[in-house]
C-alpha cells in the first residue's frame, strides 16, 4: 500500500467543530486496477507533536492500526418530517414565499443598477427569483394535492361563485369580451362542463395572469437558463422619449434553444414576452400570502 500520513484539518463523525488531526491517506481499487479509491482514516485527533524518531514510529504504527481496522460507521441524522400538519405546511410556506420576496428585491435593485457588473447582478437575480417562483409554485401544487377531495371541492366551489361573479363584472365593464376565450376563466369553464375539481393550485385564486399558464411559462424560461445556457431573457425597452427604460421579458426566438412547437414556451410569449420584469412579478407575493392562507386555512378545515 501506498499512502501518507499528515497533520490536517479534521471533522470527527457528527460534530460541526473542526481540530488538528493526523490522517492517514491512500488509494485502493474500487472496481479495479485503474478505478482506484481515495481513502482518508484519522489516526489520532487532536494531534500531538511529532518530535522524535519515538513518537513518529508510535504514529506509523497507529497509522497502519487504522488502516487495518473496519470503517467507522458514520452517524446518520433524520431528516425533517414532511410536511404534513397545517402548522408545518404554513411554516414551510412561510420560509419560501420569504426567500421569494428577498430574491424579487434583489432582482429589483439589479434591475436599476448601472454599475459594470450589472449584467451579472441581473442574471444572477432573475435566476434566483425564477428558482423561489418555481418552489413555490411546485409546494402549492403538492399541497392542492395533499387536501381532500372534500376540501378540494369547497374550495372549488368557492372560486366558482368569485368566477361567476367576475364574468358578469367583465361583461359590463367591456361588453365585446368573450369570457370563454379568456385564460383567467379557462379553467372555469372547463368545470363547467366537467363538474370536476380544479386541476391546478392557481384556479381557486382568480389572481388575474398568474392562472396555471403563467406558471408553466415560468417553469420554462427557468428551464431554458438552468439547463439550456441560455442568456438572460431581459431587454431594456423605452416606450416613448422622456420616459425611463424598463427590463421587458424578450420575445423567446431573441434566446430560446430546443423545440419551437412547445406549448409552455407559446405560454412564455403569450403571456410574458414583451411585458414588464419587475412590475409583473412584484404582485406575486400578495397571491403567494393570499394562497397561503386559503390553501392551509382549508387544510386546518377537517372535513
Amino acid at each position: 500500500m501506498f499512502g501518507w500520513l499528515e497533520a490536517k484539518t479534521w471533522f470527527r463523525p457528527g460534530e460541526r467543530q473542526s481540530g488538528m488531526a493526523w490522517v492517514i491517506s491512500y488509494f485502493v481499487e474500487d472496481m479495479g486496477p485503474e478505478d482506484l479509491l481515495k481513502v482518508e482514516r484519522e489516526v489520532e485527533c487532536p494531534a500531538l507533536l511529532a518530535d522524535t524518531d519515538e513518537r513518529r514510529r508510535q504514529l506509523l504504527e497507529m497509522a497502519e492500526a487504522a488502516v487495518a481496522a473496519p470503517p467507522e460507521e458514520l452517524p446518520t441524522i433524520d431528516p425533517e418530517p414532511l410536511p404534513i400538519t397545517a402548522d408545518q405546511w404554513g411554516e414551510l410556506l412561510e420560509s419560501q414565499i420569504t426567500s421569494w420576496d428577498k430574491a424579487m428585491a434583489d432582482l429589483e435593485e439589479a434591475a436599476g443598477s448601472e454599475a459594470d457588473w450589472a449584467p451579472f447582478l441581473r442574471y444572477k437575480a432573475l435566476q434566483e427569483a425564477l428558482h423561489w417562483l418555481y418552489v413555490v409554485d411546485e409546494s402549492f401544487g403538492v399541497l392542492w394535492k395533499q387536501l381532500t377531495d372534500a376540501q378540494r371541492e369547497a374550495l372549488s366551489v368557492d372560486a366558482d361563485n368569485r368566477a361567476a361573479k367576475a364574468v358578469e363584472n367583465n361583461k359590463k365593464l367591456r361588453p365585446n369580451l368573450d369570457p370563454e376565450r379568456d385564460p383567467v376563466f379557462t379553467a372555469y369553464h372547463r368545470r363547467q362542463v366537467t363538474a370536476e375539481t380544479y386541476k391546478h393550485w392557481s384556479d381557486v385564486m382568480l389572481a388575474g395572469v398568474f392562472h396555471q399558464r403563467f406558471y408553466e411559462a415560468i417553469t420554462w424560461v427557468r428551464g431554458q437558463m438552468s439547463h439550456a445556457a441560455t442568456p438572460a431573457p431581459l431587454k431594456l425597452v423605452q416606450f416613448r422619449e422622456g420616459a425611463e427604460p424598463r427590463w421587458k421579458w424578450a420575445a423567446s426566438v431573441e434566446f430560446a434553444r430546443g423545440r419551437v412547437n412547445d406549448a409552455r414556451r407559446h405560454a412564455y410569449d403569450e403571456i410574458l414576452s414583451g411585458h414588464d420584469v419587475t412590475g409583473l412579478l412584484s404582485h406575486l407575493t400578495m397571491v403567494f400570502q393570499d394562497a397561503k392562507i386559503k390553501l392551509v386555512g382549508a387544510l386546518r378545515n377537517v372535513s
